[in-house]
Parts: C-alpha cells; sequence; structure tokens
C-alpha cells in the first residue's frame, strides 16, 4: 500500500478542502494509497511514506520537514493555491509571509520539490523559473457532495451574493460605490454577503437589502447556496498579481448554486456562465443586467454546470492529480 504523507498549516480548512486532504481522500478510495496527517518528523515518521505531500508550506519548521525528508530519499510534492510571494498589504496575513526569511523559505520549497502542482497557469508562470517541474490541477468540484445539484434550477430568487473573509476587504472596497448604487437601484433585490459583514459597504446600504451571514462550513455552505436560489455572485477583485493568480472556486460554486458568476474579464474567469467585467461601471452594468431579467439565468447556469462537470469535476482533475503521483513515484 502507498502511504502518503501529509503536512500542512491545517488540516481541514477550505484550502485543504479543495487541494489536500480533500482530493486526496477521494483518491485513497479509488486506489491502494493511504493518506497519512504527519503528527511528527523524524527518519521513524518519514522512512513509511511512499511520499510526502506539503501543502503550501513556508514556515520554518516546515524547511526542517523537507531537509528530512529528502535526507531519507522519498519524494516531496509541494501544492500552492495562492501567489504567497505576492501577498497585499491589505491581506491580513500580510505580516505572517513577510516575516524575515519567508520568503525565502517558500522559494526553498519550490525549487526542492520533486514536483509543485498550482491551480492556476499564472501562477505556474510566477514560478517556473524556480521549478520547471510545475503541474497546473485546477480547483474542482466534488460532485458526491452536491448529489441535488442534478436537479435542473428552479425558479431564482432576487438576490445577488458574495462570499469571502476579511482578506477580500481591498477588492469589495475599490467596487464599492458599483455594488452600491446597483442595490440602490434594485430597492426588490436583496444582497446577500456570506462570510464578512463587510461594514464599510453594508452600513451604506438599507438595512432590509444586505443581508449579512457569518462563514460556515463548506459542506453546510454548499447545501445553503443551492437552497437559497441567488440569481448572481459577484466577485469583485482588484487588480494584482497575488488576484490574477487566484483560483476559480467562486465561479464553480456559483454555477452549483445556479447563479452567473460577476467577475473580472481574466484568462481564469473564461468560462461559460460567467458575465464579465473590466472596470467599475461593467460591474454595475452586469448586476443590472441580472436584474433586469436580461439574461436567462436557469438556462445559462443549466449549460454551465454541463461545462464544469466536464472541465471541473473532482473526478477530472483528479485523473491529472493521480499521473502526477505515478510520476512521482516512478
Amino acid at each position: 500500500m502507498r502511504i502518503i504523507g501529509y503536512s500542512s498549516p491545517s488540516f481541514s480548512d477550505t484550502i485543504s478542502f479543495y487541494r489536500g486532504m480533500g482530493p486526496l481522500s477521494t483518491m485513497a478510495k479509488q486506489h491502494n494509497m493511504m493518506v497519512h496527517y504527519m503528527s511528527g518528523f523524524n527518519w521513524a515518521h518519514v522512512r513509511q511514506l511512499s511520499c510526502l505531500f506539503m501543502q503550501r508550506p513556508y514556515r520554518a519548521a516546515d524547511r526542517e520537514i523537507l531537509v528530512e525528508t529528502k535526507v531519507s530519499n522519498i519524494p516531496i510534492w509541494v501544492d500552492y493555491d495562492d501567489l504567497l510571494l505576492e501577498i497585499p498589504t491589505s491581506n491580513p496575513a500580510y505580516f505572517e509571509y513577510t516575516r524575515m526569511g519567508v520568503k525565502e523559505n517558500i522559494e526553498f520549497f519550490i525549487k526542492y520539490a520533486d514536483v509543485v502542482t498550482v491551480s492556476t497557469p499564472f501562477l505556474a508562470k510566477q514560478i517556473v523559473h524556480l521549478n520547471p517541474n510545475v503541474v497546473v490541477l485546477p480547483n474542482a468540484m466534488p460532485l458526491d457532495m452536491v448529489p441535488y445539484r442534478e436537479n435542473e434550477c428552479g425558479e431564482r430568487a432576487k438576490m445577488i451574493y458574495w462570499r469571502g473573509s476579511r482578506t477580500h476587504h481591498q477588492d469589495v472596497m475599490e467596487y464599492q460605490e458599483p455594488i452600491r448604487e446597483a442595490a440602490a437601484e434594485m430597492p426588490d433585490w436583496l444582497f446577500n454577503f456570506i462570510g464578512d459583514n463587510l461594514w464599510f459597504l453594508t452600513d451604506q446600504m438599507k438595512h432590509e437589502q444586505a443581508l449579512v451571514m457569518d462563514a460556515m462550513p463548506i459542506e453546510k455552505y454548499f447545501s445553503h447556496i443551492w437552497r437559497i436560489a441567488p440569481s448572481a455572485c459577484i466577485v469583485p477583485l482588484h487588480d494584482s498579481k497575488f488576484n490574477r493568480a487566484k483560483s476559480n472556486i467562486a465561479y464553480l460554486e456559483s454555477i452549483m448554486a445556479g447563479a452567473v458568476c460577476i467577475a473580472p474579464d481574466w484568462e481564469e474567469w473564461r468560462h461559460p456562465g460567467v458575465i464579465h467585467y473590466r472596470n467599475k461601471q461593467e460591474l454595475k452594468d452586469a448586476i443590472k443586467m441580472v436584474g433586469s431579467g436580461s439574461i436567462d439565468v436557469r438556462k445559462t447556469t443549466n449549460e454551465a454546470w454541463q461545462y464544469v462537470k466536464k472541465h471541473f469535476a473532482l473526478d477530472v482533475i483528479n485523473t491529472r492529480r493521480q499521473q502526477v503521483l505515478e510520476r512521482l513515484l516512478a
């Protein structure tokens, strides 16, 4: 039996769900392998492994793990979902990833990994000079967790939703004016903000129009956004290398929920079911387009869901992930 060691700052966060324990656990069920979360590292822990999977390593302790594993001649697979070398100053994690030595650590992990997997082509281009063996594995939707999506979407609610955390404050601040203006011109529509209260925007909206919800476990979140039947998901992103490297998880979730996705006109977001914007006015126009009914949301998202299942289903991407593993172990 193959034993995949798993090293990560978090065992059960959203990144692990999409890129770590989530896909690896699915692979373990389908192949003769086991994923072992590493609670300690010395030769006794490492020697049992077929390979070591490191999810977004950046700490000095992670560097020691890589060195110990290299000494034992165990293949190392490193994965990144974000461009951690370009953390914006507005991001709450800025100080964590800009501490002395962290950038050098990240470059070290990329350089000495046997294979590096990333979520987007843009991210791959930013690090390939450090290691030519970089493979793009897009984030994907685990279809077995959303069986209800096989039903075609019903009537859509007059609702626009946003999902995120305080890491997106700069993004929403940049586009708060067109969002607020669109809401004011759509008084019978509800704007649902999931994961953060975005006080600088929601305090300026009509109280009954801005619904703020706390973050929730991802399995509950999936069923929630399906159940509320939104018409659109807005993805305001300011233009930066960090955001250009960001994956389209919001798109996958939006189409799963039966909502069109309003996102920037960048490579990562050019898929069926997306309404693109290139500036503030176009973001407002896109929201108003949904509000006016000029786009058939149900038809658009049902067709886009077939596209997601073909290109972004977890089983599809895991086929490529398994190929990465086979080459690594060969």
